[in-house]
């Protein structure tokens, strides 16, 4: 039985081996050939990721698949492979440094012989930075290469406002940022950005990769920014940033191969100047830049108008539907109720002293009746027509009986919500109201009819003598709020989330970019 020490298993890492590629070679190494079910049962990983892993191990020629009693299964090949794959990776690591050295050394050379022809330009202070960032993007052409170590959120950054605008002008001419920085918290936070950015960041290990100065290379300059110093220093050289941009793409390339071996997931980037960013980061950097631009005011103006009207044309049109429904239930109502009056009973009620007769009091709860059987009715009464058209007098009201003038019941102020037999009711809109064809037919207000009571859609239907003759007429008020508030429970749902999601997204835009609305507000 043999177990891997804790220091040999960080080197095995460094050196390219992923954590279940490790877990394997340990269980292997303690319990002899295993089959990928033994494996799962110890280790707790699916057998779908040990064999993934395995495979790896054996095109690497560490691990080897043979049949032992009859059933097939996983054993190392030799002590010797593990070892020989570190030390090719060991000569490897080597060897880039070592050609590093000799490109530094070869490119100090060239200068101390010639130092004439590179162009050197120094930079102090935010403005002096600025300048630098605006110098090396006037000479940039489709990719801006950056080693960054993220030392603060972009939101700390002292040059937000100044990024913002940086970006905006990057977008424009289709500038495409790589960055290659430290797989750290705010390494990780600062390529969660990238789509908003129009850039692509791979994270490295900083153990492995330790630079303390960002460091751009675009076009033939090549220019260092000191932050913490607000110190910056741009090389124009052709040589210098030929050599800068073959570091970066090697570091790029050996990164991608680890991640892509060790099962992690990376964006690559096709070579060379094709080297676009995905589609995806293109939209949200474009939407970004619309929403930071004027142009997107005048569209959400336009937006914002349209939606009113719509929002307007809805609630006229659901309004109509909810009248035309109050004014068939009125009618239907109106309709339904009058056959079950006598009109040999009503023609004895002509004056208030009728009032007192036992018929008045049989009408009055058939009223009532009617009005409880049916939900927001308001009134129930009934009417007869005089010789002017304009003029009808009450029969029987629900609400007068017994019958006390002088009571104002709703609070209005006015003691006219009783009427006795025989009280008067001027039709002052009898082109608008139900009241013109209700000897006639059920009808209804074809809209809001305005009395002493209030503001109403009534619905009428004619009472009928036995001999076929129409006496009186009556009639069902409901309020015209009524409609208004059928209108409102349907619109306002659909409103109010119309403005919740509009608020909900703005919000959400102000938090992410809050500094670059600032910035935007300000320009």
């Amino acid at each position: 039985m043999t177990s891997l020490p804790v220091s040999i298993e960080q080197y095995l890492s460094e050196s390219g081996f992923s954590g279940t590629e490790i877990l394997i070679l340990k269980q292997l190494l303690e319990g002899g050939a295993m089959t990928l079910r033994e494996l799962a049962a110890k280790t707790g990983k699916s057998t779908g990721v040990l064999d993934s892993a395995s495979k790896k191990l054996v095109s690497k020629g560490i691990l080897m698949r043979g049949v032992i009693n009859d059933t097939p299964k996983l054993k190392l090949s030799s002590s010797e492979a593990i070892v020989e794959w570190v030390r090719e990776d060991r000569r490897v690591k080597q060897a880039l440094s070592e050609r590093r050295e000799k490109d530094l050394e070869a490119f100090m050379a060239s200068l101390s012989v010639d130092v004439s022809r590179a162009d050197i330009q120094h930079y102090d202070g935010p403005d002096g930075l600025q300048k630098a960032y605006m110098k090396l993007l006037e000479e940039c052409v489709g990719t801006m290469l950056h080693f960054l170590p993220v030392r603060h959120t972009e939101v700390e950054d002292p040059l937000r406002d100044f990024f913002v605008q940086f970006f905006r002008l990057r977008h424009r001419q289709k500038v495409i940022t790589r960055v290659i920085a430290h797989d750290t918290p705010l390494g990780r936070r600062y390529q969660s950005r990238d789509p908003f950015e129009y850039r692509q960041t791979l994270l490295v290990p900083e153990d492995v990769y330790a630079f303390n100065t960002e460091k751009v290379i675009a076009g033939d300059w090549v220019g260092t920014f000191n932050h913490a110093e607000q110190k910056a220093f741009l090389i124009r050289s052709k040589e210098m940033a030929q050599m800068e941009k073959v570091m970066f793409e090697a570091m790029w390339k050996q990164e991608v191969v680890k991640k892509v071996q060790s099962g992690g997931a990376v964006s690559l980037i096709p070579e060379p100047i094709a080297r676009e960013v995905e589609v995806r980061t293109k939209m949200v950097s474009a939407t970004r830049e619309f929403f930071l631009s004027r142009k997107s005011i005048a569209a959400f103006v336009i937006c914002a108008a349209l939606s009113a009207g719509m929002t307007w044309g809805m609630y006229r049109y659901t309004y109509h539907l909810n009248l035309e429904r109050l004014r068939e239930k009125a009618m239907s109502i109106a309709a339904t109720a009058s056959l079950q009056f006598d009109a040999g009973e009503l023609e004895q009620l002509r004056t208030y002293r009728d009032a007192s007769k036992p018929a008045y009091k049989k009408v009055v709860e058939a009223l009532n009746d009617i009005r409880e059987q049916n939900s927001n009715v308001k009134y129930a009464y009934i009417m007869r027509p005089t010789q002017s058209p304009y003029y009808w007098e009450f029969v029987a009201d629900a609400d007068s009986y017994p019958l006390h003038p002088f009571i104002d019941l709703n609070g209005d102020g006015y003691f006219n919500d009783q009427v006795a037999p025989g009280h008067v009711w001027l039709d002052e809109e009898p082109q608008l109201s139900s009241m013109r064809n209700a000897l006639i037919e059920p009808s209804a207000d074809k809209k809001g009819v305005a009395d002493p009571w209030g503001v109403w859609i009534s619905g009428v239907a004619p009472i009928l003598h036995i001999n076929g003759r129409s006496v009186a007429v009556l009639g069902i008020d409901f309020l015209e709020a009524d409609v208004s508030i059928m209108t409102n429970k349907i619109v306002t749902p659909t409103i109010l989330g119309i403005i919740f999601l509009v608020i909900l997204s703005v919000l959400r835009l102000l938090a992410q970019n809050i500094f670059s609305f600032s910035r935007f507000i300000k320009i």
